[in-house]
């Protein structure tokens, strides 16, 4: 009987599950390609077997025996097979009995893998809550930073999920692009999330653990970046162009120079504003570059 459940770092989180209990029932992530990620460069993807991630579980219930919500790392549990996570819903609820949400990263191909009735069947054992990074809504800079989807998956895998009940947390990068993909990238973003209408929206900024260099070879493309002052300029193009009709709002990773939150569409006229002030700030006394150097 294990005292303490295992992991494997490096292990991530979103900021919203910082109190949530958290099991890791693959390891690494099933695409781990992206040009601008290296959160798992350092592991195999691997599915965990359930005897293990049960384990753990009984574990976490030792120390969390009032545990209301549950994410399950690493990159994308959500590709798993339907029965597995059937399988780990069920033990989580066995040893949790006050469980209200479990949670997952997510690919939209991994939605789309499932049927409708095996969404539904998962929404029912409590998996309730998808982290989806979007990243962008253009379509050529998806194919440029090497992600495995398009606009066209994308709109599949929310309205799939929505239909079963599941719940969305869309994730866009700010500064994905650099400068020349810049205004296509707010531009063609906000009209993907409006179409999306997640229940959640998050922002990040570009950052570049290993270095701007890597990044731009890695960039099918070419890759310029930006001033604090332009990725401002970008986030309020992708703030402005939202039409959204209940959606929580977020920037407040740590890679974000500019903390936002609210509630879209109503705080929209207030973020812009907090934008502007910003804005003007920066014109006044400039940072200059941005150092993308610090995230993970």
């Amino acid at each position: 009987m294990n005292q303490y459940p295992v992991y494997q770092e490096p292990l991530f989180r979103p900021p919203s599950e910082a109190h949530s209990a958290f099991v890791q029932a693959t390891l690494g992530c099933s695409w781990n390609r992206c040009a601008f990620c290296s959160m798992y460069a350092t592991k195999n993807y691997r599915v965990r077997p359930l005897e293990e991630v049960v384990r753990d579980l009984e574990a976490l219930a030792r120390w969390m025996p009032s545990c209301r919500k549950l994410f399950l790392a690493d990159g994308n549990a959500f590709a798993l097979p339907f029965h597995t996570l059937k399988a780990i819903a069920i033990e989580a609820h066995r040893v949790f009995p006050q469980l209200h949400r479990i949670s997952a990263y997510s690919l939209a191909r991994d939605i789309l893998a499932k049927g409708e009735q095996e969404l539904q069947e998962l929404r029912e054992l409590g998996i309730s809550l998808l982290y989806i990074g979007v990243e962008t809504g253009d379509a050529v800079l998806l194919k440029a930073i090497c992600k495995p989807e398009t606009p066209v998956s994308y709109r599949e895998a929310f309205s799939k999920a929505h239909g079963a009940g599941i719940s969305t947390s869309a994730m866009i990068i700010t500064g994905l692009g650099g400068r020349l993909f810049s205004e296509a990238h707010a531009r063609h973003s906000a009209e993907l999330i409006n179409e999306l209408q997640p229940k959640f929206l998050s922002t990040l900024s570009l950052f570049l653990p290993e270095g701007e260099k890597v990044y731009a070879a890695r960039f099918k493309g070419e890759y310029q970046p930006q001033t604090v002052l332009e990725l401002m300029g970008e986030m309020r193009t992708f703030i402005e162009g939202l039409h959204l009709n209940a959606t929580i709002f977020r920037s407040n990773h740590i890679s974000n120079s500019l903390p936002l939150e609210g509630t879209l569409s109503k705080d929209q006229p207030r973020l812009l504003a907090e934008i502007d002030a910003a804005i003007m700030q920066e014109e006044q006394s400039p940072s200059g570059r941005f150092s993308g150097d610090a995230g993970y």
